[in-house]
């Protein structure tokens, strides 16, 4: 019975390696940073909003960052 039992684990412990291999992403891939590109200038308001630091941002992100509070 215990020789079957550490096959059985041997054969989780192989598919588990396999499973992990499969889903980690290749070296170069994970490396490469995404392209981004815009461009952000600071506003009054932005789409009729208005916060302590608006935004506005064109380019892959359109549209607005607002900030509430700002403490330090």
């Amino acid at each position: 019975m215990s020789g079957v039992i550490e096959r059985a684990r041997s054969v989780v412990v192989v598919f588990a390696a396999m499973a992990l291999v499969m889903v980690m992403p290749i070296g170069g891939v994970a490396a490469r940073e995404p392209d981004v590109e815009g461009v952000a200038a600071f506003a009054e308001e932005c789409g009729g909003e208005t916060s302590v630091f608006t935004l506005t941002l064109e380019g892959n992100f359109n549209g607005c960052l607002y900030t509430e509070e700002i403490s330090s």
